[in-house]
C-alpha cells in the first residue's frame, strides 16, 4: 500500500503525522484550515466528525 503524503507538505502547522498503517490530524494541533482536503486523493478527510 503506499501513502500519498501530500497532505503533510500542505499543512501549515504541521499536525499530520505518520503512523504505521495510516496518516494522522492530531486534532489538538489542528487549526481546521482546510489545506489538507483539497490534496487528500481518496477524499478521507472530512471537517465535521
Amino acid at each position: 500500500m503506499l501513502k500519498d503524503k501530500a497532505c503533510i507538505e500542505e499543512c501549515p502547522v504541521d499536525c499530520v503525522y505518520e503512523e504505521q498503517r495510516s496518516l494522522c490530524i492530531h486534532p489538538d494541533e489542528c487549526v481546521d484550515c482546510g489545506a489538507c482536503e483539497p490534496v487528500c486523493p481518496v477524499e478521507a478527510i472530512c471537517g465535521d466528525v
